[in-house]
């Protein structure tokens, strides 16, 4: 329809069409049927509702959000595939059902909690205390005004008081812990019979007739590749940035907004003495080895010449030079002193899981913030690249009108200054292609269209669109046998050598659960491996068995030793036996317990808030517009 329309644009009777088409919206109003639309709320429910402005706003933090992650690649075509629009949805749902318990329990957030956790939140302060004028700034700049924002804000903490209370878990029972910790902990042994079927091609025989025969009954994996040649116009940053001003008061905005980004933490040098303490070496006899260092230290000698002396650590050969670094890089302890040392000075001995340390802090580089003089062009570039993503998403309509009202592509590029481009005959999978040449959805528009066909505007990865025509096209035609002579060869031997492997390993299976000895069965040929392996965890991080052979053997009883079915695992056929059970130590319970009690009280918590908001959402009569919803 849209090309027949693209065809006859400039015919009188499509002209006329048009004017009656104008005529109507504007005796019954474009604006009135679009409020109309508008009025119908995303989801209805007892005492509430989400309507398309709350959904729209919460649905482009989220994209925002997640485009970010994936570093600005991400299209919302793209993020409507991976679910994004609909995971938006439950969450508002599950606040909106969360805020009306709240509703109902009375819950109320006092004026001292709003406060305290308005000025304790880091993007509100300013050196470490709060900023009432970077809280209004912030808030300016994500449209908000502070009894918005603080309406917001008592909402959430209703919701996680309600979550929090939801997904506590009052006592779990010691038992459950300790029958976790040996399902986890437990040691198995097996023995394995694995038959690789790549093993068996060398032997297979390829006549020309099985091949024949094979490919007439495999056609279409035998083809010449589809290909097209194409005409195609890119919408892209590099088409509107120069369109794209940036003010001096914009450049200041940004760095006050960001100016953590041009924070230089403390950084401090410094070199150090270490004497590890592990099986070979005790507390006391590195100790010992520490004073020794600190006599020699007292003595005269240099610190370099004592750490090349004495320091087990592989910076001894530098003196001990540590280099520069900032806190979080060094453990706790050494962090901890190392940051409180004056220039020059010599800590006391300084214990942590490496051994037992000296240290000595060479230059302190004191925090700094970069001026705005020193960023100011980075920042501006960055401006630049924001608007000019910002433009290309305004002049795509642009585009897409001019593309539904002519299709003429090189006149669209020259007019919008676009990319055009023309190719040569191209396969779907070639090499030597780049830009948006690679990018599946443009490659899935030039395959699916026939000849002389416009696609519609595709929008791409990193805020890019593009229109293409297919100009010419080469269906993909039956190849010959000498022409496929290689590719058939090696399918036809994998797909045998597969089907051979497999009645091996069944008559192999099926002994194995007559209770033949497994030494029997692995000389029932010659490339079947025999392995019996070593006592391995379920989490373990053992070559043998493979993660298949290993879950299966973490299912099979010691009454019921011999799995009935071939196991793939890692291009292999395997048949396996449960030899041995390994009980995990008691002892070891005790270490594991806080951890493992914690992960089980978040899991078993998780559970029954999700239980809870079930049980909300059964209740509450919601009904979902989805008309609605496929509009926004």
């Amino acid at each position: 329809m849209l090309n027949f329309f693209r065809r006859s644009a400039k015919s009188f009777i499509i002209k006329v069409l048009l004017i009656l088409l104008a005529l109507s919206f504007m005796v019954w109003g474009v604006g009135n049927y679009i409020d109309q639309r508008n009025q119908l709320p995303v989801v209805e429910a007892d005492g509430w509702a989400i309507g398309p402005l709350e959904f729209s706003q919460a649905y482009d933090q989220e994209f925002r959000r997640l485009r970010e992650r994936f570093g600005g690649s991400l299209d919302k075509k793209t993020a409507e595939m991976l679910g994004l629009k609909m995971r938006t949805l439950n969450a508002l749902i599950n606040r909106h059902l969360l805020l009306k318990a709240g509703s109902d329990m009375h819950l109320t957030v006092s004026p001292e909690v709003l406060r305290r956790r308005i000025a304790s939140t880091p993007a509100f302060q300013s050196e470490g205390t709060f900023s009432k004028e970077r809280y209004e700034l912030l808030l300016r700049s994500n449209r908000l005004t502070p009894v918005e924002f603080e309406s917001q804000l008592t909402a959430d903490i209703v919701s996680e008081q309600i979550r929090r209370t939801a997904g506590t878990l009052a006592v779990l029972p010691k038992v459950l812990a300790e029958d976790i910790y040996q399902l986890e902990n437990e040691k198995r042994t097996a023995a394995t019979l694995s038959l690789k079927p790549k093993d068996l091609e060398e032997s297979i025989q390829t006549p020309d007739d099985e091949l024949l025969a094979y490919m007439k009954k495999n056609s279409q994996r035998f083809m010449t590749k589809a290909k097209v040649k194409l005409k195609y116009a890119v919408l892209n940053t590099d088409s509107v940035r120069d369109a794209v001003t940036v003010t001096e008061e914009e450049i200041k905005e940004f760095y006050n907004e960001h100016n953590k980004e041009y924070q230089r933490a403390e950084t401090r040098s410094a070199r150090h003495i270490l004497v590890k303490v592990d099986d070979k070496t005790t507390s006391e006899a590195a100790m010992e080895k520490i004073k020794q260092a600190q006599e020699r230290l007292k003595g005269g000698e240099s610190f370099e010449d004592v750490a090349k002396a004495l320091s087990e650590d592989a910076s001894a050969g530098q003196g001990g030079d540590l280099g520069e670094f900032g806190r979080g890089v060094m453990v706790g302890a050494f962090e901890t002193v190392a940051f409180a040392l004056e220039t020059g000075k010599i800590s006391d001995p300084v214990t942590t899981e490496y051994g037992i340390h000296l240290i000595r802090v060479d230059k302190i580089n004191p925090a700094e913030i970069k001026p705005l003089e020193s960023v100011a062009t980075e920042i501006k570039t960055r401006i630049v690249e924001s608007k000019a993503k910002d433009l290309v998403y305004e002049r795509s309509s642009t585009f897409e009108d001019q593309l539904a009202a002519s299709g003429a592509l090189q006149t669209i590029a020259k007019d919008l200054q676009l990319t055009y481009k023309e190719t040569d005959w191209m396969a779907r999978d070639e090499s030597g292609r780049s830009g948006v040449e690679l990018e599946p959805k443009f490659l899935e528009s030039a395959f699916s269209l026939t000849k002389g066909a416009v696609s519609t505007l595709i929008e791409l990865s990193n805020g890019q669109f593009v229109a293409l025509e297919v100009t010419d096209r080469q269906e993909p035609t039956p190849q010959t046998l000498d022409q496929a002579r290689d590719a058939v060869v090696q399918a036809f031997k994998e797909e045998k050598a597969k089907e051979d492997a497999r009645k091996i390993m069944g008559d192999v299976v099926k002994a194995l659960n007559e209770g033949k000895p497994v030494e029997e069965l692995a000389a029932m040929h010659a490339k079947i491996q025999s392995v019996t392996t070593n006592p391995f965890a379920q989490d373990g991080q053992e070559k043998e068995p493979g993660a298949k052979t290993k879950d299966v053997v973490f299912k099979l009883l010691p009454g019921k030793p011999n799995h009935p079915d071939i196991i793939e695992d890692e291009g292999r056929l395997v048949a396996v036996r449960l030899l041995k059970v390994v009980e995990a130590p008691q002892e070891g319970f005790k270490d594991a317990e806080k951890e493992l009690v914690k992960k089980l009280e978040e899991s078993i918590g998780m559970e029954q808030l999700t239980a809870y908001l079930n049980g909300l959402w059964k209740n509450a009569n919601i009904k979902i517009n989805h008309d609605v919803l496929d509009r926004l």
